[in-house]
């Protein structure tokens, strides 16, 4: 299938998942008339439904991929074939046990992802690949806007979703996120607060102080970590968001891991994104991006009450310095 400026190819790899493409095709044709009211450059994109994620992924250009993350699988992969997302693939777990609901969710989550590579790219704002170690500073920055890329690739589809109604209590209405995927996001997210955030958060800090564990591997922890929490919270936002309900970190309010880390990391970002629209169009994105990527310094305030700092030296070396972790 071709747009003009969008084209598509659908595939499946090891295991019959045509019975998807026409729900594919017609998600394309809605995503293409969003990617065109938003200017985002052409593209070319193959979606690959797949009944061996691990071994797409791995030819498409990630190998060693593991699909467990905090909170639940991975089910679908956006894989960039160039930087500047013009040829893009979208791996699809169709080996998962997924109804029409789910493909078109995931489906057009990914494509959210496509669009917003394409408009960072566009817009200048995507960070030049790295030569060096990453600064806490510049790590946050990334975690910031992958972290609000989540979210609205799931605002997206809950546009989509929003085109098939439900009868609910005898009265037709939209059906959006919350509909699909109810509690769960919030139940994942109540169940690492405890077991990896606080006390983990901490404790593992305390493991490199005490000679358990080196600086390399307790701050790569802690920040695959974060990128897992915050991608969490932000499908957890979406759906709050989309069904109505109070901001997701309001649930856990009290929790010591949302009060001294999860909030200062997630409030701003939420702060940018409260004041955009949902995929700010190539005009827009650029400052937008900018915004959330300078949000990061939340993070960063977080991993300092962590105890950990760090700065750039004169020769352009990361220098991570770990104190005492504020309690």
């Amino acid at each position: 299938m071709m747009t003009e400026a969008y084209q598509l190819t659908l595939l499946h790899e090891y295991g019959p998942a045509a019975h998807y493409f026409p729900v594919i095709e017609r998600i394309h044709a809605l995503v293409a008339e969003r990617a065109e009211e938003l200017s985002v450059p052409p593209f070319s994109l193959t979606v690959v439904l797949s009944c061996n994620m691990s071994a797409s992924i791995a030819r498409y250009g990630e190998p060693g991929f593991h699909a467990e993350r905090l909170g639940g699988m991975v089910a679908g992969k956006t894989l960039p074939q160039v930087r500047d997302y013009s040829n893009t693939v979208v791996i699809l777990d169709a080996a998962a046990d997924m109804d029409v609901v789910d493909i078109v969710h995931l489906a057009t989550h990914e494509y959210g992802h496509v669009l917003q590579g394409r408009l960072r790219t566009a817009a200048g704002t995507r960070p030049a690949r790295p030569t060096r170690d990453q600064t806490p500073e510049e790590t946050a920055a990334i975690l910031a806007f992958e972290a609000a890329d989540e979210f609205r690739c799931d605002l997206l589809s809950n546009v989509v979703l929003n085109t098939v109604t439900l009868d609910v209590d005898g009265s037709r209405r939209p059906m959006h996120l919350g509909d699909a995927y109810g509690d769960g996001y919030f139940d994942a997210l109540a169940g690492i607060l405890d077991s990896r955030v606080h006390p983990g958060w901490p404790d593992l800090v305390e493991a490199y102080r005490n000679w358990k564990i080196d600086l390399g591997a307790m701050f790569g922890k802690l920040v695959n970590e974060a990128d897992q929490v915050l991608t969490l919270i932000g499908h957890a936002e979406a759906v709050a968001l989309a069904s109505g309900q109070p901001p997701t970190l309001d649930r856990f309010r009290a929790h010591p891991a949302v009060e001294r880390y999860l909030a200062p990391m997630w409030t701003p970002i939420r702060r940018v994104l409260e004041g955009a629209v949902m995929i700010p169009p190539l005009a827009e994105f650029g400052d937008v991006d900018r915004a959330l990527q300078d949000s990061g310094r939340g993070i960063v305030e977080a991993w300092g009450r962590l105890g950990i700092q760090g700065r750039l030296t004169e020769d352009h070396q990361v220098y991570l310095d770990v104190g005492d972790p504020v309690e």
